[in-house]
């Protein structure tokens, strides 16, 4: 039960590793000088997400997945 508990762990966190690492590699390069899209051209209230939203889920993820760890230990010690 322990050793097949420890590979879950272990695949769920290296999946969810290479997932956000896709996310980051996904970007688009950017415009070429002079056409609509450069920073001259953007509102202020536009700037770039990737790095706080892939830090975010990264915490989020391993959050969930130690509450999860600890509500099924919490469970096996009633049963």
């Amino acid at each position: 039960m322990k050793k097949s508990f420890k590979l879950l762990m272990f695949t769920g966190f290296l999946s969810s590793f290479i997932a956000i690492s896709q996310i980051g590699q996904s970007q688009s390069p950017p415009p070429p000088p002079g056409e609509k899209g450069t920073s001259e051209n953007k509102s202020p209230l536009q700037g770039p997400i990737d790095g706080g939203l892939t830090v975010f889920l990264a915490f989020a993820a391993g959050y969930v997945g130690k509450e999860w760890a600890k509500s099924r230990r919490r469970n096996l010690k009633m049963e």
